[in-house]
């Protein structure tokens, strides 16, 4: 067996602390070649370049295979039934008319709206990649995309901000040329989030002129966007601007669908814990996929499966449940707009009240790759540092930190709408897929088996340190480092709509220093008062200042929600205004009052 430890590092003994004791015995007992062989078993034998989707019956299989894994392996999985519809394409077709007709290759984006009977027939403007500058120039032209069928480039696996937008401007319909020359379906084309417009390409925050207009809703019969979408390879769409660049491009396009009623099944497990059984500890992975889906995502079940194992044999050997308790939950539906882990979310509101962070599993190309990349809310990047370097040891990478949590996995309904810290990737081997989804080489042979080894090392001891901490280690410096940067940045503008933001900005500098001192006086870890300190900082900071993105074109910024809209003081009313003079005096009150209640701590 390969070991992941670096020479002349210490092996498990009594005296050790207790994280290096829990690494060595980790280390002993991972077995790579298990957790490959359990992907495999996951992914099945679906018939030849099908998906495993909601409504697929291969996706059925897969959950019971799941089931049958878990209790195997000794487990009392729960399972959720839930109702959700499924989007099956039933034609669909893309073809140039006038001097040289054909037909042209192309896949539907299965929640866009469906054409008439008959299909569309009208003229193509091109517009580039589709921000609203580009809606500018083609104006600036003397060309209106209304009432036609707009042409978008670099499309790579999210485009519908820029879809609404072409919603907006009046199109019928749109084609979307993938950034590469592969086949791509659409992909979910809304979500459960409510973000607004997208402005420019280098500012996607929300324009406050279109509040109703831009919103993504939680299920699919009114998702956006309003218009019919099909997706081109890179080849067709250099075509296409060969054509126009001729004259006059039209085209007919035809889109229609069934909408059935379905039922699928979310999977969980609940580990009770000891010392603190009402703080939990969350984890997750997608169990559905386009085509096998072997790194996006059943990889990483099997990941999340081999490191509960671990926590169980490492906490009978000592003799005792881990302190808080742990969930992790296996959601279907998470490639058509995260509806399993809402689904979960919505039919159990007394455990997410208890929740005191997220690990979402959907790196998609986990199992490979050379760079050790997490991401996430600002709370969780020193213990997912610290367990990174620790995992890598001597290897020659460093860990890379994102802040950033987009909308584009399970963890969004957690941070967005239950305002928990979240992991958006967890820690672990990332390389650049260019076609995860629809991939038909997304199979088990695609993996390396002993790149397991690491990141399901690195689970284990993110799990053990959140869930047995005296007091979660979550990184206030790091989040008041944050809140300085987006308060800055806020200052100007504010100033403009009239609106001080100093006393904001003297709080974040209250909070970074009682965070400081608090670390360095380490005060009594059974202090009851530590314990509301986590669930305030759980409930305070993570939903207020940490969680909230308005752009849903590829990975998002993280912005303090209630003060976003100083950044366009040009577009806000009297009232708004007048709204978020108050929001700015409840923000600084409420970093004033943590503040206080950190000093408290420190004097113990």
């Amino acid at each position: 067996m390969t070991s992941r430890r670096a020479p002349g590092m210490r092996t498990a003994n009594e005296a050790e602390p207790p994280i290096d004791a829990l690494d060595a015995f980790t280390d002993a007992v991972i077995d790579p070649r298990a957790a490959w062989e359990m992907t495999a078993y996951l992914c099945g034998n679906p018939p030849p370049n099908t998906d495993q989707l909601v409504g697929s019956p291969s996706l059925e299989e897969r959950i019971d295979r799941l089931i049958a894994e878990l209790r195997r392996r000794g487990f009392d999985p729960s399972v959720q039934p839930f109702k959700t519809d499924v989007h099956v394409p039933v034609e669909w077709s893309l073809s140039l008319l006038g001097d040289d007709p054909r037909a042209l290759p192309c896949l539907p984006m299965r929640y866009s709206a469906m054409t008439p009977p008959e299909g569309i027939e009208t003229d193509v403007v091109e517009i580039g990649p589709g921000f609203e500058e580009d809606y500018e120039l083609v104006g600036l032209a003397g060309t209106d995309p209304h009432d036609k069928i707009v042409l978008l480039d670099d499309y790579t696996v999210l485009a519908k901000s820029r879809l609404v937008t072409a919603s907006l401007h009046g199109a019928r319909g749109a084609i979307l040329v993938n950034a590469y020359d592969h086949d791509y379906h659409g992909f979910m084309a809304g979500g459960w989030h409510r973000p607004q417009r997208v402005l420019r390409r280098a500012d996607p925050r929300a324009d406050l002129h279109y509040p109703l207009d831009y919103a993504y809703f939680k299920f699919m019969d009114e998702t956006l966007p309003r218009i019919p979408v099909v997706t081109v390879r890179s080849s067709v769409g250099k075509l296409l601007h060969e054509r126009a660049a001729r004259g006059n491009l039209r085209v007919r396009l035809t889109w229609h669908k069934e909408i059935r009623p379905t039922v699928t099944r979310n999977v969980w497990l609940f580990v009770p814990g000891s010392r603190f059984p009402d703080e939990i500890v969350m984890c997750g992975a997608h169990v559905d996929s386009f085509y096998a889906g072997a790194r996006d995502d059943v990889s990483e079940c099997a990941r999340v499966i081999s490191a509960v194992e671990v926590l169980r044999a490492w906490t009978t050997r000592r003799g005792h449940a881990l302190d808080r308790s742990l969930l992790v939950g296996f959601w279907s539906g998470e490639e058509a707009s995260m509806l399993g882990s809402y689904a979960f979310f919505s039919e159990h509101p007394e455990l997410m009240q208890q929740v005191v962070a997220y690990l979402n599993a959907d790196n998609s190309a986990m199992a490979g790759g050379s760079r050790w990349v997490a991401a996430g809310s600002p709370l969780l990047r020193r213990p997912a540092i610290d367990v990174s370097t620790r995992v890598l040891g001597g290897a020659p990478v460093a860990p890379e930190w994102y802040d950033n949590v987009g909308a584009f996995s399970d963890h969004a309904v957690f941070v967005f709408d239950g305002g928990i810290p979240v992991l958006s990737r967890l820690p672990g081997w990332y390389r650049t897929v260019t076609n995860y989804h629809d991939n038909a080489t997304d199979t088990i042979d695609a993996i390396d088996p002993e790149s397991f080894r690491r990141p399901i090392a690195a689970l284990v001891l993110l799990l053990d340190q959140l869930a047995s901490a005296d007091r979660l280690p979550y990184d206030l410096p790091a989040a008041a480092d944050y809140l300085e940067r987006e308060v800055r940045s806020l200052v100007a503008p504010a100033a403009v709509a009239g609106i001080d933001l100093r006393p904001v900005s003297d709080a974040v500098d209250r909070l970074r220093a009682a965070a400081q001192r608090l670390e360095a006086a380490s005060p009594p870890a059974d202090d009851d008062r530590l314990r509301l300190l986590n669930a305030a900082l759980a409930r305070v900071i993570a939903p207020r200042l940490t969680t909230l993105s308005h752009d849903t074109d590829g990975i998002m910024e993280i912005r303090v929600p209630q003060l976003a809209p100083l950044a366009f003081p040009d577009r806000l009313s009297g009232d708004a205004r007048n709204d978020l003079a108050r929001t700015a005096r409840v923000a600084a009150d409420t970093l004033n009052g943590l503040a206080a209640i950190l000093d408290a701590l420190s004097a113990l």
